[in-house]
């Protein structure tokens, strides 16, 4: 297609989208210097190791050793989970509320899955107590 052409006959490079938009973002740079890498996803299902943020925010948290936490609305139970992601904790409202409860309150519903959640992380456990 036009990009194979376009590195054949002048030399470009194919760069992908999101690499681009977190380098634009400094989210490397973000991501060591924080205590704590919290992100999201709508449902982390198969296609998360498959290029979406998620994803590539927890490799560069890995790279920089920085404990992880993904929330989601969703989680798929039978995930293959990536040998690489392994250390990532992800938890998902629906496993804690019903959908209807989790995506009208959701507020309520992320404070208490961090309640319920907080003593296995040291910097949620300060946040908590403030």
């Amino acid at each position: 297609g036009i990009p194979g052409a376009l590195v054949a006959s002048l030399g470009a490079s194919i760069t992908r989208g999101i690499e681009i938009v977190m380098k634009a973002n400094n989210v490397e740079s973000s991501i060591d210097e924080a205590d704590l890498i919290l992100t999201g996803e709508g449902k982390y299902d198969n296609t998360t190791n498959h290029g979406k943020l998620v994803y590539y925010v927890q490799q560069l948290a890995k790279k920089y050793k920085k404990p992880t936490v993904v929330i989601c609305g969703a989680k798929q139970e039978d995930m293959v989970i990536m040998p690489d992601n392994q250390d990532n904790n992800i938890y998902d409202l629906l496993s804690l509320f019903d959908e209807k409860t989790a995506m009208s309150r959701v507020v309520d519903c992320l404070h208490h899955l961090i309640q319920v959640h907080c003593h296995k992380f040291p910097v949620l456990r300060d946040i908590q107590q403030n």
